[in-house]
Order: C-alpha cells, then sequence, then structure tokens
C-alpha cells in the first residue's frame, strides 16, 4: 500500500529470507517474470530443505554414537583409570608401568577437558584479531576444501546452488551479466566464489557463459560443454537445471559416503581406546 515493491519488503525482514531471495525477486520484477522466478524460488528452497532433512536425518545415528564414544573415553580416564590406580596403591603395591602410563594419559584427560576448549576459543579470538575475520574465513575453507571426502561435497552444494541459480534467472530471460553476478552471492565459500570473478569481465568481453566458466576448478568439466550444446539450441536454462539435478544428487551420494565412513571410523577409535 505504501508503493514499496516486494524485494525491498523482503530485504527488510532480515534473516527470514535468504539473502539472495530479494535479487532474484528483484530480476522478477523487472522482466516481468515475478510469478516464474517465485515458482523456481520455492521448487529450490523445497529441495534446498529437503537435502538439510537428509543430512539431519542421516546424522543422528552417527552423532549419537560420536556422543557415546567421547563420553566413554572422558569416563574411561578421569574416573574409572584413578580408580584401578587406588586399588592398586591401598593394595600396597607398585604401580605396573601400563598403569604409570593411563595414568599419566588420565591427567592429562582430566585438564584437557577443560583447557582444550579455552585454548581452542582463545586461539580463535586471537587469530581473528591478528589475521581479520575476511582472512581467517579464507583460510578455514581453504582447509576444508582440502578434506578428500568432505571437500568435494563443498564443493558439489555450492557449485549446485550456483548453477540452480543460474537456470532461474536464465530461464526467465534475465541478463546474463546480472545473472552471474546474483548467481555468485549464492555461494557461501569465499575461495570457491572468488574464483568466478573474472567470469564478468569476460562476459563483458564478448564471450559466451559456456566459455566463461572453462577453466573454473571447481566447476564440473562437462559444464561448459553442455552448457554451449544448450546455447547453440537455446535450451541454456534446460541444460543448466538437468546439471544442477546432477550436482545434487552428487552431493547426496558424497553425503552417505561421508556418513558411512563416519559410523566405522567413531567405532574403530572407541575399540582402540578400550584396547589401550
Amino acid at each position: 500500500h505504501e508503493g514499496k515493491k516486494f524485494s525491498e519488503l523482503t530485504r527488510g525482514y532480515g534473516t527470514l529470507f535468504p539473502g539472495y531471495y530479494a535479487n532474484l525477486i528483484e530480476t522478477g520484477e523487472e522482466t516481468g517474470c515475478l510469478p516464474e522466478v517465485t515458482g523456481e524460488l520455492q521448487r529450490f528452497m523445497e529441495e534446498s530443505r529437503e537435502l538439510k532433512d537428509f543430512i539431519i536425518t542421516s546424522s543422528i545415528y552417527p552423532m549419537v554414537v560420536l556422543t557415546i564414544t567421547i563420553v566413554v573415553m572422558i569416563l574411561m580416564f578421569t574416573v574409572f583409570v584413578p580408580q584401578f590406580a587406588r586399588t592398586f596403591a591401598n593394595m600396597g603395591r607398585e604401580l605396573p608401568g601400563s598403569m604409570v602410563f593411563l595414568m599419566t594419559l588420565s591427567t592429562i584427560m582430566s585438564y584437557a577437558v577443560w583447557l582444550v576448549p579455552l585454548g581452542l576459543i582463545s586461539l580463535w579470538f586471537g587469530l581473528r584479531s591478528y589475521l581479520g575475520i575476511d582472512r581467517l574465513r579464507e583460510l578455514r575453507a581453504a582447509a576444508m576444501l582440502k578434506f578428500p571426502v568432505l571437500g568435494k561435497l563443498i564443493v558439489e552444494l555450492e557449485i549446485g546452488k550456483f548453477i540452480r541459480t543460474l537456470s532461474i534467472l536464465v530461464s526467465n530471460h534475465v541478463d546474463i551479466i546480472k545473472t552471474v553476478r546474483i548467481a555468485t552471492r549464492v555461494i557461501q565459500n569465499p575461495l570457491i566464489r572468488k574464483s568466478f570473478d573474472d567470469v564478468e569481465p569476460r562476459l563483458r568481453g564478448g564471450e559466451k557463459l559456456s566459455a566463461a566458466l572453462t577453466g573454473n576448478q571447481f566447476v564440473p568439466p562437462s559444464l561448459p560443454s553442455r552448457l554451449r550444446v544448450g546455447e547453440e539450441s537455446g535450451n541454456s536454462g534446460l541444460m543448466l537445471v538437468r546439471a544442477a539435478v546432477y550436482l545434487e544428487e552428487g552431493a547426496r551420494r558424497s553425503i552417505k559416503r561421508l556418513l558411512g565412513l563416519f559410523e566405522p571410523m567413531i567405532i574403530i577409535v572407541l575399540a582402540l581406546g578400550i584396547a589401550v
């Protein structure tokens, strides 16, 4: 009633709407495709919610096992081992080497339970004040990308969101430069987002989107060639949708593999701890 646009209103509600939501709605308003854009947004957010629910549901059992493992290890070294040591002492016997070793671990664990969290918190604030929050986020992002399975999963999720946003805007005939600019904002990992900084200048130089994405280390090698076919046949939006679906299915497979590795690793760690 006050004459404001719907995109302005979504920006005024803080975290209620994701940051890219208002940008996509604004492009829908400018191009006259608001119903189509909001329909794609609804489907995109429903699929994102389904993926999040899948991750949470699949993580319940591993997290329960991990919690029990941590509790058992702490109880072993802070409660049970000292009781065995007192039993040996009351019997007037000298502690064997294995019990001396366990007592040393018990002492370390007793202090580590409190000192390790405090040390990590102090290290975090120290690095943030010394390096700055942006540089610290870049280092954390680089470290996470180096993990074998987790790094691949992060890339698949981020590129999947990027391509899904591209498909929404390209299908609704939004200007390609503005499309890339909005889609890049969806990416949360700073290193992956920075890798697309040269796409907009290459588009301004006359290159097509398929050529501008060629050579990016995070983009699947098959995407530029498939997108090139879509550009020649006038079906770029459809090709991007198929690529996004393929990446999202790959992300689900990676999550299943990661959780499948997580459970036996926790059991092995627990078994090794008890064996020691």
